[in-house]
């Protein structure tokens, strides 16, 4: 299996069996999967925040009923 570097580029290269493009960039993949993970944890962070505040919001409900049954 031979691969023909692609004019104009760097890291690109075609199979000569089967004409597929390959990218050899291996410091391109190792940033996107850093992008990935932190775009991944950034999620969870901004889901576990969402949880949070729903659970404040809740324990407002509530000491806001038992403030109302109480003046009643």
């Amino acid at each position: 299996m031979s691969h023909i570097k692609v004019e104009g580029s760097n890291t690109l290269y075609r199979d000569e069996d089967n004409f597929a493009i390959i990218n050899k960039d291996t410091n391109g993949l190792t940033r996107a999967k850093r992008v990935k993970d932190r775009i991944k944890l950034q999620d969870s962070e901004i889901n576990t925040l969402k949880e949070e505040v729903n659970d404040i919001k809740e324990l407002l409900l509530e000491m806001n009923e038992r403030l109302k049954w109480q003046e009643q």
